[in-house]
């Protein structure tokens, strides 16, 4: 069974609306001084754009999907690899924070109160070291 992530990581519209600015300003630039590197740079300020990030929990673990439009990445963080699961309420209801921490690295993912409370039971049910907060 699958448990999907609340949210999706998406840029903000006013992150996107200065990354253009920003893209806009810096291709101008490089047009008008016929700079290839303004150009470049300013190309590269589009690419965050086009990147969403999701994920879920199933049998295995934490799965993080980073979809790059033209292909998908999949990091899976396994219960095992995962030391510390911390909950918290989010303050719109209804809804818990799942905080995941790993040896250095840390992810958290907003689910529905049902699905988080069940997520806590399965990993406590797969790895007993998990501390859960």
């Amino acid at each position: 069974m699958k448990y999907k992530s609340a949210q999706e990581n998406v840029i903000n519209s006013k992150g996107v609306i200065v990354l253009m600015l920003i893209g806009a300003v810096l291709i101008f630039t490089g047009i008008i001084k016929g700079s290839q590197i303004f150009l470049i740079i300013g190309g590269l300020t589009y690419l965050p754009m086009l990147i969403r990030k999701s994920a879920y929990i199933d049998e295995k673990g934490l799965v993080i999907v980073t979809n790059y439009r033209l292909f998908k990445r999949y990091k899976t963080w396994t219960f095992d690899d995962i030391d510390e699961i911390k909950c918290s309420e989010v303050s719109f209801g209804g809804e818990c924070l799942l905080n995941f921490k790993k040896i250095k690295e840390e992810s958290e993912h907003i689910f529905e109160n049902e699905d988080a409370h069940i997520i806590l039971e399965l990993a406590k049910e797969k790895n007993y070291a998990i501390t859960i907060k």
